[in-house]
């Protein structure tokens, strides 16, 4: 069996990736290639397999390291099957055990020598003020190469850093081998504890206990002082305690468009039998479009007041516009909404009938679809 590349089998774009983004790339994959989707399909079978097979292996940080070293070994700049062509395997559990094994990566190493190989990162540890923590500087290092030869760089702090966290120096680690990319440098960060700092603090923990009433003033202030602060920088704060938790968060993520608006949804188009109406069209044909948006959700209202998520609010607002009431209707089974399955289905008996109705995002609908009605027709 021909060298596998688990990089390219998790369809990564480089083996520069974190640890989440390879899960990301199995979760995705698995799901894709799962038996369960696909019931009979011996490719997608096999896929699922080498999915897995490819995760045991990246997914472990130790057998993570020792792959790399030797998927490097074949990381060239020919394309992927000519590199492909020069190395071959007994089986895929080969693979495994070379990635386990010292005396197969030797055997392997010896046999390419030709082949471009990365060299190692390294890494250093460098003490830094809380002043240069805080506004970020620029540091000076010498150190002695594996040759001998000392070497000066320049390395960039960036303020607002932290302890323990590094600073990666592109190609200052180990040379490669045979023509191959030096590794890189990083730089770990360990802040010096501050005497000044220190006192300062000890100074306003004792006038706090000598004046305990003072302290919600002396927040009052300093949280005011930040929402100045953050003002300047086109930041705008409503509530002062929020100022301490945006203070201390590293990384914000919105999904918003910036448009204010008031929390609410209204269904306003309808797409179903292969035309386009709006929620005041009297739509021919479309009773199962109704019953499923009856039946497929869990809205309660109570006192004109609507309790239940905002989706479903507005699908039961519609249904009340249109005048539209289901009897004879009793819930069997529910399977709730999940971030996997991105689905909630509904099982139902409806006049001695049994009716299975999804709602859910198009792309998982569609993929669980093997046909579609029109006008009542499939």
């Amino acid at each position: 069996m021909k060298y596998k590349n688990y990089y390219k089998v998790l369809e990564l774009k480089s083996d520069r990736v974190s640890d989440e983004e390879i899960k990301n790339a199995y979760r995705r994959l698995a799901k894709k290639y799962h038996p369960d989707i696909n019931p009979g399909d011996e490719v997608a079978s096999e896929k699922f397999k080498l999915v897995n097979e490819a995760y045991q292996v990246l997914g472990n940080e130790v057998s993570k390291k020792k792959y790399d070293r030797i998927h490097n070994i074949y990381r060239v700049k020919d394309t992927i099957e000519d590199t492909k062509e020069k190395i071959n395997f007994d089986g895929m559990s080969d693979m495994i055990g070379m990635v386990f094994g010292k005396k197969e990566q030797s055997n392997f190493e010896n046999k390419n020598k030709s082949i471009p190989i990365t060299g190692e990162d390294l890494e250093s540890k460098i003490d830094i003020t809380l002043e240069e923590a805080f506004f970020g500087t620029e540091k000076k290092l010498a150190f002695r190469t594996v040759t001998g030869d000392m070497k000066n760089i320049s390395v960039k702090i960036p303020k607002g850093i932290r302890t323990g966290e590094k600073v990666r120096l592109a190609k200052q680690g180990k040379p490669g081998k045979n023509g191959g990319e030096p590794g890189d440098l990083y730089i770990k960060i360990e802040i010096m504890k501050n005497d000044f700092f220190d006192t300062l603090m000890l100074s306003i923990s004792l006038a706090v206990a000598a004046i305990p009433e003072g302290m919600s003033s002396i927040i009052t202030i300093i949280l005011s002082l930040g929402m100045s602060a953050m003002a300047k920088r086109n930041v705008i704060i409503r509530k002062i305690a929020s100022v301490e938790t945006l203070g201390s968060t590293d990384i914000i993520c919105s999904d918003k468009t910036g448009t204010i608006t008031q929390n609410k949804m209204l269904v306003k188009s309808i797409y179903v039998n292969e035309n386009l109406y709006s929620d005041n069209d009297n739509i021919p044909n479309s009773d199962l479009l109704k019953w499923c948006a009856s039946l497929c959700q869990n809205v309660v209202k109570n006192n004109d007041i609507y309790i239940g998520d905002e989706t479903e609010v507005s699908i039961y607002k519609y249904l009340e516009n249109i005048n539209f009431q289901l009897n004879n209707k009793t819930r069997i089974k529910e399977y709730p909404f999940d971030p996997d399955r991105k689905m909630m289905t509904t099982i139902n008996n409806m006049d001695e009938k049994i009716y299975s109705f999804t709602k859910g995002s198009l792309d998982s609908v569609i993929n669980n679809c093997n046909h579609y009605i029109v006008n009542g027709k499939t």
